[in-house]
C-alpha cells in the first residue's frame, strides 16, 4: 500500500477515503512531467502527463496500475531517476526513522542520512532528511520526511528532480522559482543550419534556436563553440531558450566527423584557430536581427578553452563565461604542461582525427616512441599536420 507515501507514515491506519498525491518532474527547473497517484485502498492508479517543451504544451494523460509501471516507457523520466515511478511503492514502505544508513532492496544502493532539512509547507514546519546514495556515479538521492513521507528523488548530476507538489523548497526547484530569475514560459524553434563565414575563409556550421510564444526579440544569447558535434547538443541547452534566450551552437573548424549534418569547413588544428574563429562568431551573432548584443558562453573542457580564446577579441558583447573543467593555456595545461609536452595528447589527437592505430601497435609502446614528433607515423602510419604543429 502507498499510505506511507500519501499520508503521514506506514504505521497509521488507512481510512476508506481516496487519497491523491502529485509528483512534478523538473529538468533544470523546468516543469516537464506530472505524475498523479490515486490510492483507493485496493486499487492504486498512476496518471502521467508529459510536456512538449518545444510547443510549451502538455500532452494527454496516460493511466496505469502499479503492475504496469515496470519497464513502461510512458512512465520513465531521465537519468538516475528514470524508473522513479515504478520505485515509489517500494520506497514508501520503508521505515527510515532513526537510521543513519540503509540498503534499499532492488536498487543496489546504500543510502546515507546526509543532513537534516526544515521548510514551511502550507504554513506548517516540515522536517526531513536528505539521503545520498553511497559511492554511486549517477545516484538517485532522496528526501524523506520525518514521518516517512517520500518528498523527492533527485539526479544531482544533471539537476533533474521529481518532487511532491508543495514541497519544492526542499529541492533546487524552490531556487529556480525565484521570480528574480528568468522563468520558463516559452517554447522554442530551430532556424535552418547556417554556414557562418570567417575572415580566414572556411565556413562554420552554426545552429540557432529561438524562444517561441508570447515573446518578441531581440534576445540575449547563450553561445557554445565545440569540436564534438552540435546536431543533438541543443538537448543540453534548451532550458535557456525556454527562459527567453537565443541559443547558438557552432562546430569548430574542421569538425565534427561523427556529425556530418553539422560539419564545418576547413581542417581542425588543435587550439590554433579558436581565437580568430571565436572573434568572427561574436561579430556575426551581434549582427543578427534576433540578437540584443549580449552574449554568454558556456561549456566544459575544450569548450571551456573556446570561451577563453574568444575573450582575446575584447568584444564588448561577450558579457560572461561559464567554463567547466576547462583547459588552461597551451603551455600550462595541454598540450604542454609546465612547458613539457604531454605525450598522452596522442590519445586525444588521434581520436579527434579518427585515425586508427596500426595492427600490432600497443599504447604502451606508442607513448614510449621517440622522437615524439614521429609518434603519429609510428602509431597510425600517417604523417599528421596537426601533430607536427605541436613541435614547430
Amino acid at each position: 500500500m502507498l499510505f506511507g507515501l500519501l499520508s503521514c507514515g506506514p504505521n497509521t491506519q488507512q481510512s476508506q477515503i481516496s487519497r491523491e498525491v502529485i509528483f512534478d518532474g523538473y529538468r533544470w527547473g523546468i516543469h516537464a512531467f506530472e505524475l498523479t497517484i490515486l490510492d483507493e485502498g485496493e486499487n492504486t492508479t498512476y496518471t502521467i502527463r508529459n510536456k512538449d517543451l518545444a510547443k510549451n504544451q502538455w500532452g494527454e494523460e496516460i493511466i496505469a496500475t502499479a503492475s504496469e509501471l515496470e519497464d513502461n516507457p510512458d512512465f520513465e523520466f531521465i537519468g538516475s531517476i528514470k524508473n522513479f515511478p515504478a520505485q515509489i511503492s517500494g520506497l514508501s514502505k520503508i521505515d527510515w526513522t532513526g537510521l543513519n544508513s540503509i540498503g534499499v532492496e532492488g536498487m543496489a544502493s546504500i543510502y546515507i542520512n546526509h543532513k537534516e532539512m526544515n521548510e514551511n509547507v502550507g504554513n506548517k514546519s516540515i522536517s526531513a532528511n536528505y539521503w545520498g546514495a553511497k559511492e554511486a556515479s549517477r545516484p538517485m538521492d532522496l528526501i524523506i520526511g520525518d514521518d516517512n513521507t517520500l518528498i523527492a528523488a533527485i539526479d544531482v548530476s544533471i539537476d533533474h528532480v521529481m518532487v511532491r507538489r508543495g514541497y519544492e523548497n526542499f529541492t533546487t526547484i524552490g531556487k529556480w522559482q525565484d521570480q528574480t530569475l528568468s522563468q520558463p514560459q516559452y517554447g522554442f524553434k530551430a532556424l535552418d543550419l547556417t554556414m557562418m563565414p570567417t575572415k580566414a575563409g572556411p565556413k562554420l556550421a552554426t545552429r540557432v534556436y529561438l524562444p517561441e510564444g508570447n515573446i518578441e526579440g531581440p534576445y540575449p544569447t547563450i553561445f557554445i563553440r565545440t569540436p564534438y558535434g552540435i546536431s543533438t547538443l541543443f538537448n543540453n541547452f534548451q532550458h535557456y531558450a525556454i527562459r527567453g534566450f537565443a541559443v547558438v551552437l557552432q562546430s569548430a573548424q574542421g569538425t565534427a566527423y561523427w556529425d556530418p549534418d553539422s560539419r564545418s569547413e576547413g581542417n581542425w588544428n588543435d587550439m590554433v584557430q579558436e581565437p580568430s574563429d571565436g572573434s568572427d562568431a561574436l561579430d556575426w551573432i551581434t549582427s543578427q536581427p534576433w540578437s540584443n548584443g549580449s552574449i554568454c558562453m558556456q561549456g566544459g573542457s575544450y569548450v571551456g578553452y573556446t570561451q577563453w580564446s574568444a575573450t582575446m577579441a575584447n568584444n564588448p558583447a561577450l558579457k560572461c563565461l561559464v567554463p567547466e573543467v576547462s583547459m588552461g593555456t597551451a603551455f600550462s595545461d595541454q598540450p604542454y604542461m609546465g612547458g613539457t609536452f604531454v605525450e598522452g595528447s596522442a590519445y586525444y589527437v588521434f581520436w579527434m582525427l579518427d585515425k586508427k592505430i596500426l595492427p600490432g601497435r600497443k599504447w604502451t609502446d606508442i607513448l614510449r616512441h621517440r622522437p615524439i614528433i614521429d609518434m603519429d607515423v609510428y602509431a597510425t602510419g600517417e604523417d599528421l599536420p596537426v601533430w607536427n604543429n605541436f613541435f614547430k
